[in-house]
């Protein structure tokens, strides 16, 4: 799903939209562990899915007009594919390390038999002659050791070390403005201003919404 959103729409739009997962999750929460819903976390929810209408459609958000609405839809349903799975890992009792061991076995088994499968039904699967299988393998490897491998495990163990997790936690929200400035730099992709409005709009929210908790927490 988000390789596919991916492709289909700009760099910028893709990681901003992906970026509202800290909202639905608080959303999800409530809903499937019973925790209190506040107006705050309402409040903070309709602001986040504003900046992502105003993303999707670069601004012109009255039009309602996509300029690839299946991308969008794929972009922010990861979020939801997120939330959920993070509110399943809270009942987990295992290591982190051996989480995501069991995560990459799995999942290499299932994109083998998918691969499998594929290549039997049109012969354009990974096991064929026409797949590209050295660029398969060396695109695997980037996205197990930055997408999850890694930085899974640096960021459980900054969060070992830190003295305030929600000190830690609130760095999450650099990266965005981080990745927006490589995407200029690298992809040379121009950043328009209804992207930017969106970005901070969501993060403005996600930002609201965790301070207002961590207040609570240290009274």
């Amino acid at each position: 799903m988000l390789f596919e959103a991916y492709r289909r729409l700009r760099a910028q739009e893709a990681q901003v939209l992906n970026y509202t997962w800290a909202i639905v999750l608080s959303f999800l929460s409530a809903l499937l562990l019973k925790q209190k819903l506040k107006m705050k976390d309402i409040i903070a929810l309709f602001l986040s899915f504003f900046g992502v209408l105003i993303v999707s459609t670069q601004g012109r958000f009255w039009e309602f007009q996509f300029d690839d609405s299946l991308g969008s839809l794929l972009a922010v349903s990861t979020s939801f594919v997120w939330a959920f799975y993070w509110i399943l890992n809270m009942k987990d009792s295992l290591s982190a390390i051996q989480k995501i061991l069991g995560n990459f076995l799995i999942g290499t088994l299932a994109t083998s038999l998918y691969a499998l499968v594929l290549g039997k039904l049109n012969y354009q699967g990974l096991f064929t002659a026409e797949a590209s299988i050295g660029y398969g393998i060396l695109g695997g490897i980037y996205v197990g050791i930055f997408e999850m491998g890694l930085t899974f495990l640096l960021w459980q163990k900054a969060l070992e070390y830190s003295k305030s997790t929600a000190s830690t936690a609130n760095l999450i929200f650099l990266t965005p403005f981080l990745s927006l400035i490589f995407i200029s730099i690298f992809l040379k992709e121009h950043i328009y201003p209804a992207t930017l409005i969106g970005l901070v709009l969501i993060v403005l929210s996600n930002w609201w919404q965790k301070s207002s908790r961590a207040v609570k927490v240290s009274k």
